[in-house]
Formats: C-alpha cells, sequence, structure tokens
C-alpha cells in the first residue's frame, strides 16, 4: 500500500475536522449570544457552508476501514473492541464536557445541572458521534456488509430510505441523530479502503479537478440561495421534498469535491499538516469543545472579543489545544483519548 493512497485519506479527515471544529465555534458563538447584526446575513452560509460535508465525509471514511478490522481478528473480537473503546470515551467525555459547562457557564439559555452529569441518554454536543458509532458498527459487522450479498444490500438500502426520510432530523437522545448518515458509513464498509484507494487511483488528475471545481461552484450556487432564503433551502427547515432534495444534493456534490481536492492536495508536498491532523483526527474531534469554551470564556472575560478573531483564533486554539492535550495524554499515560490499560489488556 501507497503512502500516497494513505495520504489521500488522512487529509480528506485533516479537511472535515477542521470543517467541523469551526462548524462548532460558529454554532457556539452564536448559541452565546455573541454574534453580531453585521455576521447574521452570513450565519447561514458559514453554518452550512460546512455542515452539508463535514459528517457526510467523516461518516463515509469512518466506514473504510471497518472490514479491515473484523476480518484481521474475527468480527465478534473487533465489535467488542470498538464498543468498549466509544463507550469509554462517550462516558467520560459526557462527563468532561457537562462539568466544563458547569464550571465555564455561557450566555445562552441551556441550564446545566449537576444532574445533568448523569444523563448519558443526552448526549453533549458533537459526543452523540460515539453512540452512533456503536449503533451502525454494530449493524456493519453483524451484517457483514463488507461481503455485499443480498443482507448488506438490504441494510444499505434500508439505510438510504431511513436517510431520506430524516434528512435534517436530529433528535435529543441516544440514537436519534446522525440517523442520515449511516447510509454513508455502511457505503464505506461495503467499498473498504483499498477499493476506494483503487477508485480514486483510477481516476485522472485533471477529472478530480474537474469534479472539484464543478462540485464547488454548484455547492457555492446553493450555499447563496441558503444565504438569501433559508427557511425554504436549508434541509433543517424541510417539511417538504424540493428542500430535502436540495440538501441531498448539496451534501453528495460538496462531498465528492472533497473527497477529489484531498486527492489532489495530498499530491502537495505541505499537504503534511492537514495529513497529521487527519491521523489525529479522534483526538480533535473528542476536546475541541472544551478547548473551543475555554478560549471563548478567556476572550470574553479579558474584553477581547471579537468574530474574526474568534471564528479564526478559536478555531486554530481548538485544534493545537486538542492536539496539545492528546499528546500530554499520551506521554503521561493519561487514558482521555484511548482504554486505560488493564481494560485494554482484558479485551486483547
Amino acid at each position: 500500500m501507497s503512502t500516497r493512497r494513505d495520504t489521500t485519506i488522512d487529509v480528506a479527515k485533516g479537511l472535515a475536522i477542521i470543517a467541523i471544529v469551526f462548524g462548532h465555534i460558529h454554532r457556539g458563538m452564536w448559541a452565546s449570544g455573541l454574534g453580531t447584526e453585521a455576521l447574521r446575513p452570513y450565519k447561514f452560509m458559514l453554518d452550512y457552508g460546512v455542515y452539508f460535508w463535514h459528517l457526510v465525509v467523516f461518516a463515509f471514511l469512518s466506514g473504510l476501514f471497518v472490514s479491515r478490522g473484523a476480518l484481521k481478528t474475527t468480527p465478534s473480537s473487533y465489535l467488542t473492541k470498538r464498543l468498549v473503546l466509544f463507550g469509554y470515551l462517550y462516558v467520560i467525555w459526557q462527563v468532561l464536557q457537562v462539568g466544563m459547562k458547569l464550571v465555564l457557564p455561557s450566555n445562552s439559555s441551556d441550564k446545566t445541572t449537576v444532574m445533568s452529569l448523569l444523563e448519558l441518554w443526552k448526549p453533549e454536543g458533537q459526543l452523540w458521534f460515539f453512540p452512533w458509532l456503536m449503533i451502525v458498527t454494530v449493524i456493519a459487522v453483524l451484517g457483514r456488509v463488507w461481503q455485499k450479498d443480498v443482507k448488506a444490500y438490504v441494510i444499505v438500502a434500508v439505510c438510504a430510505i431511513l436517510a431520506v426520510a430524516f434528512w435534517g432530523y436530529s433528535g435529543d437522545y441516544v440514537g436519534t441523530q446522525g440517523i442520515s448518515l449511516a447510509v454513508f458509513f455502511m457505503l464505506g464498509v461495503a467499498l473498504g479502503h483499498e477499493k476506494f484507494q483503487a477508485m480514486m487511483e483510477s481516476v485522472s488528475l485533471a477529472v478530480h479537478a474537474v469534479i472539484a471545481v464543478v462540485g464547488l461552484v454548484v455547492y457555492t450556487v446553493i450555499l447563496v440561495n441558503v444565504q438569501a432564503a433559508p427557511p425554504t433551502v436549508v434541509p433543517y427547515f424541510a417539511n417538504n421534498p424540493a428542500a430535502i432534495a436540495v440538501g441531498i444534493v448539496a451534501s453528495l456534490l460538496s462531498s465528492l469535491a472533497v473527497l477529489s481536492i484531498s486527492y489532489l492536495l495530498a499530491r502537495a508536498p505541505w499537504s503534511g499538516w492537514l495529513a497529521y491532523l487527519g491521523r489525529h483526527s479522534l483526538e480533535i474531534f473528542i476536546a475541541h469543545i472544551v478547548c473551543g469554551a475555554a478560549f471563548r470564556f478567556v476572550l470574553t472575560k479579558s474584553g477581547l472579543f471579537s468574530v474574526p478573531l474568534f471564528l479564526v483564533g478559536g478555531t486554530i486554539f481548538a485544534i493545537l489545544a486538542s492536539l496539545l492535550l492528546g499528546y500530554c495524554a499520551r506521554k503521561l499515560r493519561i487514558p482521555l483519548f484511548t482504554l486505560p490499560r488493564p481494560i485494554e489488556q482484558k479485551i486483547s
């Protein structure tokens, strides 16, 4: 397996995790009542500029390596390890993140209490992704989706139907979030990383460039309409088929464009930092909310808050602080991003 192929996937993860962090920093700013009237006309454009694709790409890439992991040992062993890891990370960071809100209260109307620490059925922020990963991993492994038999096709088809039916829906409880993302995860599982890389290699650089340009142009047109008329275009407001169709088209085109852009960027000598972010995307994904909240707290208390500083500086700070936290945890052997050694040894 070539380094270049691995770098393409890492770069795609890097782009997705930057967008995820920016999206949460942006939404956190508005939720805390810190958004300005000057920025309000661009609120939806900035929001859906990343939300249409970042989780789609992340879900798809998360599914690519399931078959390799399941077949490297046994499906049951792989499933046990993943469920224990995701469950552990979810519980630990649910407590930490809710606790952070108690220590650093925001200006939002959210009422966080000590009892909220125990409400594990109500995921905090981005942490819903871990219960979601547990659910879709169980389905993918038990259904052996990578075998691409009748059962696998049925699973993918059902997930596709659910994606359309629940497009834009996000509930408050475990299992009610990310329903529309399951089909992209299953497609990643069915395809596998080797076939994905082979497909990317089979397309010339020129074709990748065309895909990227066309996808971005159409995507920009959609975003302009989102800014002009968010209630009728944005799928998260959708109660009509047209809005859902626009959202699906936007997500597919932008996700394909990002994958092609990642393929092109992976060939640039300076793209190593993006690949690095991709390889450490788990740490960034887990810790960036806490780091971003701390940055917002310091800015507001110091009187230095400004929208550009917070959006750009907050994104950079949250990423770098998450990486530093991950580095310190590894060096000090603190199980913030991995299982405690006794548990890991027991399930190995």
